[in-house]
């Protein structure tokens, strides 16, 4: 069955930009890192580019020196560094100033990192590395430059070793997989409101789903229509 993730999409963007704390806690599991709590965080949402559909997932700037992208596609992508090179110059066109860029002292630039957190059905490996360089079609010396981007399954499971550095991603693939084990047996509407009802119960992303679960029905109510039973879940 074809997928969809206009939901999850919206889930995973909404959850992680309400509290600047799930960023960075998500940051840190993803690249090792030790940001504090109180880090200062950036959101940034951009519209793609004109052969795109919708907006970024995430993306965010941190203490004003690292640009983080993570995107949460509906289907396994392996042209995942050609729309992160596509978010970057967008996102510094959106950070810097004309003028600046006409300056002759050199401008310093916040590092980007690229992230791909996969939850579909496919099979998928824990870890795998993207390089925008794997797509270029003369390969006679080194690429004149590169962007890597790493891939991780957000599955859940109890031996998935990235959800174990994240509470607030652990939480998240567990609703996402409390979802799809109730669609097993009812609509996605229902089996989302069921999710809710269960996460809630267990402690599992309650505070937030106390202050937005009624918004999902409206949600539900943006899909296209023929898209309503053909979900990401």
């Amino acid at each position: 069955m074809k997928e969809n993730g206009k939901f999850t999409d919206s889930l995973f963007h909404l959850y992680f930009s309400e509290d600047p704390k799930r960023a960075i806690g998500l940051l840190n599991a993803l690249d090792g890192t030790d940001y504090p709590g109180d880090s200062k965080v950036q959101f940034i949402t951009l519209e793609r580019a004109p052969f795109m559909d919708g907006v970024n997932d995430l993306s965010f700037v941190i203490d004003g020196r690292l640009i983080v992208f993570a995107e949460l596609p509906s289907t396994m992508n392996h042209n995942m560094a050609l729309w992160m090179l596509l978010y970057l110059r967008r996102v510094y066109e959106f950070l810097l100033t004309p003028e600046a860029t006409y300056r002759s002292k050199r401008i310093d630039l916040p590092v980007p990192k690229f992230f791909v957190l996969y939850d579909g059905a496919e099979e998928a490996l824990a870890h795998e590395v993207q390089q925008l360089s794997d797509a270029f079609m003369q390969k006679d010396g080194p690429a004149p430059f590169d962007l890597t981007v790493d891939v991780f399954n957000i599955n859940y499971s109890r031996d998935n070793e990235v959800l174990k550095r994240s509470k607030s991603l652990e939480e998240y693939a567990l609703f996402i997989d409390c979802v799809r084990k109730h669609k097993q047996v009812m609509g996605f509407s229902d089996a989302i409101k069921t999710a809710i009802g269960e996460c809630v119960d267990r402690g599992i992303m309650k505070e937030f789903w106390q202050k937005h679960g009624g918004n999902v029905e409206s949600w539900m109510q943006q899909l296209p229509p023929d898209h309503k039973e053909q979900q990401k879940l």
